[in-house]
């Protein structure tokens, strides 16, 4: 193992620790914060790995996610969030990045991944976020392991788990939260019931 591929199996171990901890935050902004981090983390793993089209998309990605969450901070500014502009424009990048940088298939893994998780993100919904990433996480996968980055692969199965394990806990307190507004309705609903016989 060259000291190229040691030095992207260390910067991969910090890259997905910190993609995995965004996906436990609540709140969107929190996410996209630790991203990224993550992002730029990862443009510097796929560069030791030698993978230009990951290296351009991920750089892109790092700009990408300081422009979505400026939607999260100023939903009523200049710009016009409702109508998608900002998330064809990232879409639009992406593809002439793509060709551009084009390696044959295995640009394919990259670029799939990255537009997975940029329809995701422009979401404002985390739960769609996290559904995404684990989309995106099945091309990372094949990525790594083409590219010979086997701790990728598992660290990415990690954080296909963890953020499942985030998925499932976020949408128990969901429920319990509906399930506790509908029980607070039948119980104003009875009360008033019972005052109306009275």
């Amino acid at each position: 193992m060259g000291n190229n591929m040691v030095a992207a199996n260390v910067v991969m171990f910090f890259s997905y620790s910190v993609m995995a901890s965004s996906f436990w935050c609540k709140k969107r902004k929190h996410i996209l914060s630790l991203q990224v981090i993550a992002c730029t983390l990862f443009t510097i793993q796929y560069l030791l790995l030698g993978d230009v089209t990951a290296v351009v998309l991920n750089c892109v990605s790092i700009l990408r996610a300081f422009v979505f969450a400026k939607k999260e901070e100023n939903k009523k500014g200049k710009i016009n969030w409702s109508s998608n502009i900002v998330l064809y424009v990232f879409l639009t990048v992406y593809i002439i990045s793509t060709i551009v940088t084009w390696e044959g298939v295995i640009s394919i893994y990259s670029f799939m991944a990255t537009i997975v998780y940029t329809i995701g993100m422009w979401a404002d919904k985390p739960q769609l976020i996290r559904g995404s990433a684990n989309i995106a996480s099945v091309f990372w996968i094949l990525l790594n392991f083409n590219l010979g980055g086997y701790v990728g692969c598992v660290a990415e199965s990690i954080l296909f788990i963890s953020n499942l394990m985030a998925m499932i806990k976020h949408a128990k307190k969901k429920n319990k939260k509906v399930i506790k507004v509908k029980e607070n309705e039948e119980l104003d609903v009875n009360i008033s019931n019972k005052n109306v016989i009275e």
